[in-house]
Formats: C-alpha cells, structure tokens, sequence
C-alpha cells in the first residue's frame, strides 16, 4: 500500500514514496504520512520519531486527525478545558442555580396573598426575558417584544390602543412606569374575564402582578409598590 510523504512547506526535497508496513492488507486505502521537521521558522517543532507522527486517512471528514501519542498521553486535541475554566463555570452554574432558587422562594412568598393570581420577574436591560415565574402561570409566556413596548420611549401609543402582556391584550389605566418616584403601571385584560394586572419598574427587572377575579387594581398598585420598593434596596 503506497503511502505519499508531505514534507513542510519549508523544505524544497521531493516527495518520496515509501511502501506500507508488510501485515497491512488494506487495498487502495493509502494514508498521508505528515512530517513536519524542525526548522529555523519552526524551532518549536519536533524531531521526527514514531511517538511524533501525524496519519491523516484519505477518507477521514476535513481537519479530523488520529494522532498517536507517546507512552498513552492523550493529543493535546483530547484534552479538556484548563481545571480553572471548568471551576469557573462550575462556580457560575452553582450561582445561577442559587439565584433560581432564590427567586423560587420570592415567588412562592408573594403568591401567599390570595389576591395574587399569578407573578412574573422579567429582566429589561440585560436579558429581556422571565426570569421566574408561577408554575404554569400566564404571565410565564411573557415575551421580549412586549417587555420592549413596556419599557419603551413611546408611551403615547399604547395609551390608546392597549398593550400586550403574555399574548393578552390590555387597556393601560394608568402609566408611571418609568416616571420617577413611582415606578408602577396600571392595566385590565380585555374580555369578559378581565384582571387587573400591575407592572413595577426596578433597575434590572420588572415585576409583573396579575390580580384574581373581581380584586380592584388599586390593591395591587398598592402591593407592587412596596414589593418593588424591597427590591430597589437589595439592588442598591
């Protein structure tokens, strides 16, 4: 089996063919023998031995090589990320895990109030998205784009026509979301089912409060401003 011999690009020798090894039967499968000799551009490089070379298969994928090491060391391709790298991301995976659990407990203690049918924290300038949520709650389905509007310049418009909140439309009875020294917006669901919903503005999140049947929206403009009000100083 004829194996084809690729010097590096600085020497300028031809190409050599050398036969294959004698207990090799594999038919028209030829192999690449990659040497790369030690070199005044390459003073980093390796003297050629068998602990050193590099077969690349004719019919392997692009950029997949099989190397073989010395002694069993494994190819410095196989090795995983430096210790420090995976303690970090060992360490963000238990932070995030502990701020999960963090906003579980916030959830389950404002749920208390039997007012409260449902409550979501939704991030609005890092990450537009719900951070937490009741289980199974409509206010989970809250979307980037509607955090957009609630946040955004443009206050005028969904004055009149209404907003979006989970996919429900609403009617904005009153907006001082980002009016300072307040901080709260006030909405209804559209609908024979209509609910009073309350949104509370704080530095990295809004908190979004749905209220059960027939409770007045004045009760959860109440509620919201005193949950917000504790998050602002655990934010600051």
């Amino acid at each position: 089996m004829p194996i084809e011999v690729l010097l590096g690009p600085e020497l300028r020798s031809p190409v050599k063919e050398v036969s294959a090894a004698p207990h090799s039967s594999s038919p028209a499968s030829p192999y690449m023998l990659l040497l790369e000799p030690r070199s005044p551009l390459h003073p980093h490089t390796p003297h050629l031995d068998r602990g050193s070379v590099t077969f690349a298969s004719r019919h392997s994928p692009p950029c997949v090589r099989t190397s073989r090491s010395r002694a069993g060391v494994p190819s410095s391709q196989s090795r995983g990320p430096p210790r420090r790298a995976r303690a970090r991301a060992q360490g963000t995976g238990a932070d995030s895990q502990r701020r999960m659990g963090d906003w579980k407990g916030y959830i389950s203690a404002v749920l208390r109030d039997q007012r409260i049918d449902d409550v979501a924290i939704v991030g609005h300038s890092d990450n537009r998205c719900v951070w937490a949520s009741r289980p199974g709650g409509l206010l989970a389905a809250i979307s980037p784009q509607e955090v957009g509007v609630l946040t955004g310049p443009d206050r005028h418009t969904f004055l009149q026509t209404g907003l979006s909140v989970a996919g429900r439309r609403c009617c904005v009875i009153r907006d001082y979301l980002l009016a300072e020294g307040d901080g709260v917006l006030d909405a209804r669901t559209k609908g024979l089912d209509g609910r009073a919903i309350c949104v509370g503005h704080t530095p990295r999140a809004l908190l979004v409060l749905m209220g059960r049947r027939g409770v007045h929206g004045g009760i959860l403009n109440k509620t919201v401003h005193d949950l917000i009000g504790g998050l602002r100083e655990q934010c600051s």
